[in-house]
C-alpha cells in the first residue's frame, strides 16, 4: 500500500510544476521559432483543452473520482491512460485529493480551500501537508492493476510521451504537435484548476443551498468549453452532467461527451 499521505506531500507536486514549466518554456519557444500569430494560439490553447479535458474531466474527475456513469472496459482504460499524461498527477493522487476535498469543501480540512488556505497555494494546486490524507477514500482504485503501474510509473509515462510528440514534432518540422498535445493541454488544464480552486469560491452566483462557497461562473464556463458549473456540481457530484437542471444557458459540454460517446446506455 502506498503512503498517501507522502503522495500529496508539496515534492510530488512540485515535480508537477515541472511539467507546466517545460510547457509554458516550449509555448514561448513555439512563438519565437515559428512566428505563431495571435489566432493560432488561440486554435492551439483550444484544441489542447479539448484534448486534455477527455482525460482529466470526462475520466480522472466525473468517472474515477464521483463514478458519476459506467462504461465500458476499453474506455476506462483509455480514461485513465488519457488522464494520466495531463500533467494533473496519478489518478490516485488526483482522486484522492478530489474527493477529500468535496468530503470537507471550504473547512479547514480541506486540502485547498482559499478561505483556510493561502489562495495562491490553492491556484497553483499546492495541497496542504498539515493534515491527514486517508488512504481508504480511494481503496477502489487500489484494486486496478493499471492504476497501481500509472501512478507509480507516472514521470517516466509523462516523459516518454513528451518524447514521442518531439519526435512527431521533429518529422513533421513544426511544434504543433508538442504545443497541442502536451503544452497547451497542460498549461489551460493548470489555468482551469487553478480559477476553479479559487475564484469560483468567492464569486458567481449560486443554483443550490451547498455547505461550501462554490459558485457558478459564466464567463469560465465560456472560456473554458463548460467548466464553471462549480456549484451545481458540488450540490449533486453524483451527475454526469452539471446541467442539473436542464437549461439551455447551462450547457454542459464534458456531460455531453460522456452522454455522446463514453456512458453505457
Amino acid at each position: 500500500m502506498f503512503d498517501i499521505d507522502k503522495l500529496l506531500k508539496n515534492y510530488y507536486v512540485e515535480s508537477l510544476r515541472v511539467l507546466y514549466a517545460i510547457a509554458v518554456a516550449l509555448i514561448i519557444i513555439w512563438g519565437l521559432i515559428e512566428e505563431v500569430l495571435w489566432w493560432e494560439y488561440i486554435i492551439a490553447f483550444y484544441l489542447g483543452l479539448l484534448f486534455a479535458r477527455i482525460g482529466s474531466e470526462v475520466g480522472f474527475h466525473r468517472y474515477f473520482s464521483h463514478k458519476s456513469y459506467n462504461t465500458t472496459p476499453f474506455k476506462e482504460k483509455l480514461l485513465l491512460w488519457l488522464g494520466t499524461i495531463n500533467g494533473v498527477g496519478s489518478c490516485i493522487s488526483w482522486a484522492t485529493m478530489h474527493r477529500i476535498h468535496h468530503e470537507t469543501a471550504d473547512t479547514e480540512k480541506d486540502p485547498h480551500s482559499p478561505y483556510f488556505y493561502s489562495v495562491l497555494k490553492s491556484f497553483f494546486g499546492i495541497p496542504r501537508n498539515d493534515i491527514k490524507y486517508d488512504h481508504r477514500i480511494t481503496k477502489d482504485l487500489f484494486k486496478d492493476k493499471q492504476q497501481i503501474f500509472t501512478h507509480k510509473h507516472y514521470f517516466k509515462i509523462n516523459i516518454g510521451f513528451i518524447m514521442f510528440l518531439a519526435t512527431i514534432s521533429y518529422i513533421l518540422q513544426t511544434m504543433y504537435p508538442i504545443i497541442i498535445f502536451f503544452a497547451m493541454a497542460n498549461f489551460s488544464l493548470f489555468m482551469l484548476y487553478g480559477i476553479t480552486n479559487t475564484v469560483e469560491h468567492f464569486i458567481g452566483y449560486k443554483s443550490f443551498p451547498t455547505t461550501c462557497y462554490s459558485k457558478n461562473q459564466h464567463l469560465l464556463r465560456i472560456l473554458w468549453m463548460g467548466a464553471g458549473l462549480h456549484n451545481n456540481h458540488h450540490y449533486k457530484p453524483s451527475s454526469y452532467t452539471f446541467n442539473i437542471r436542464s437549461n439551455w444557458w447551462e450547457f454542459d459540454f464534458d456531460g455531453w461527451l460522456i452522454r455522446r460517446f463514453f456512458a453505457l446506455t
